[in-house]
Order: structure tokens, then sequence, then C-alpha cells
């Protein structure tokens, strides 16, 4: 699914709050189609693979993303699934709500996404494997947590 060629037509339904995408598998594509920008402040990914370039194009389009689920996957991607934080922090600054349970995220990662995010952060999800530093970062960083699940 060309997320590229998907933005367009997604940035004309004004109402649209919530955008999931379940077992889709999202790529990139050359396009001469004018950048567009989608209202939705909500994005959900159930078990969908994405290429690095295919994340950025779509959040780069959603920088008023408050709510982001990223569940688990099986990305074939070399690093996709960790440089997807990456590419959050960089094009969604308004995250307040936040699930990780992708797979194969480096804890470094997911503290470095809760140091930037932290000051907004309500609701936080995490899958974690070896949490003290990531539980260091909650702790100094998320202080206005209201809801906090670890998996």
């Amino acid at each position: 699914l060309s997320v590229t060629t998907l933005a367009p037509v997604l940035s004309t339904l004004p109402h649209l709050d919530h955008l999931v995408f379940r077992y889709c598998n999202l790529v990139a594509q050359p396009s001469n189609v004018a950048q567009s920008f989608l209202r939705s402040p909500a994005l959900e990914l159930y078990w969908t693979n994405f290429t690095k370039p295919a994340l950025d194009v779509l959040l780069e389009r959603m920088p008023n993303l408050t709510t982001v689920a990223l569940h688990a996957n099986h990305n074939r991607c070399y690093r996709a699934n960790d440089q997807s934080l990456t590419s959050l922090c960089h094009f969604c600054p308004k995250v307040a709500n936040l699930t990780i349970g992708l797979q194969e995220v480096g804890e470094d990662t997911i503290s470095q996404c809760i140091t930037f995010f932290g000051p907004n952060l309500v609701r936080l999800n995490l899958r974690c494997h070896s949490p003290w530093s990531t539980l260091l970062a909650i702790a100094k960083h998320a202080r206005h947590l209201q809801d906090l699940t670890i998996r």
C-alpha cells in the first residue's frame, strides 16, 4: 500500500479522527502528487510492516498526532521499527498518548522517545525487555503520566 498515493485521498476526509492500518505493508513510491496534510489526531498500526521512507511520508503529513499506537509486526526492513520512533519524534511533537509494541526496538531508542515526549505524555503503554533505563526515563521526563502500562 503506497502511502505516497494514499495520503492525498485521506486528506480529503476532514472529519477523519482515527487512522488505523491492519495487516498492511506500507511503502513509499516516487510521486508528483503535492504534499497534503492529514488532520487525524490518532494513528494505529497493527501487524503492519513499513519501510522508513514510507513511515516518514506518513508521519510528515500528520504533524498534529496526539495518539500513536505502534503495535507488534514482523517487519522485514532492517531497523525500520527502531527508526520509526526517531521519525515519530522528528515529525509529530504533540504526541501525548503513546503505545510502543514493536519488536526489535532498542531500549536506548525507547528512552530517547520517552525523553522527547515526556513532558506531553499522559498515557504510555510499552513492551519492556530491560526496563531499568526505560523506567529512569519515565521517572525523570514523563512526570504528567496518568496511565502507565508496562508489558
